[in-house]
């Protein structure tokens, strides 16, 4: 039986911080030198080559504040927009913020999965990986 007065540590954030410095740290005899972790937008999981165009995978957070790439959440793009979730509003939401980020017309955008779920996939034609690739860090949120 689990003791009611011991329960889970409450700063599991602290110690996956220092795991990160510790994997990101380099031995440089004298002492530890911190050299900057990879980028995700430097080598994104959410972008995958297609012969034609790429494929996006997208974290949406709806009813938000105002429209912007916030950053990342679970290998995917996370993607705040204005838009309720309600009867597929959101999703046209997502579809216009892309199109005009990219600067595609909205039919080289199309949701492939994810209709009703918060993480979608999106396959965008007429653009290369590499490209949408800058055109959304230019959109990342500091």
């Amino acid at each position: 039986m689990r003791d009611s007065n011991k329960s889970a540590p409450r700063n599991r954030g602290h110690r996956l911080t220092h795991l990160v410095r510790r994997l990101c740290a380099k031995n440089t005899g004298g002492g530890t030198t911190y050299i900057a972790a990879p980028s995700p937008l430097t080598e994104p999981v959410c972008l995958r080559p297609t012969p034609d165009g790429c494929t996006l995978t997208v974290r949406v957070h709806p009813g938000a504040r105002r429209n912007a790439v916030t950053g990342f959440h679970d290998g995917a793009l996370k993607i705040a927009l204005t838009s309720p979730p309600v009867d597929g509003r959101a999703n046209e939401a997502l579809i216009a913020f892309l199109t005009a980020a990219l600067k595609l017309p909205k039919n080289n955008i199309a949701l492939v999965t994810g209709a009703t779920s918060r993480t979608k996939l999106l396959r965008i034609t007429g653009r290369t990986s590499a490209e949408v690739q800058t055109a959304l860090r230019a959109d990342l949120e500091p």
